[in-house]
């Protein structure tokens, strides 16, 4: 189980460095599950797992903690 909330860590500190570096690309479309998407929408599905992943992440550790 300790490890399972390591890796929602591990993705989420993953999903933010695609974020960031998705502002120093030049790159106006990029490919998200075979579809073209604008880089907007890129960062905000990015950031939308990033986000998703560090608080399961807590919740889990937090839940841990309790018991």
């Amino acid at each position: 189980m300790k490890y399972s909330a390591f890796g929602y860590l591990a993705l989420g500190i993953i999903f933010i460095i695609g974020f960031i570096y998705s502002f120093f690309s030049k790159d106006i479309v990029h490919q998200i599950f075979f579809f073209q998407a604008n880089i907007w929408i890129y960062r905000i599905y990015k950031l939308t797992f990033a986000t998703l992943f560090i608080i399961v992440y807590f919740n889990k550790t937090r839940r841990k903690i309790k018991d």
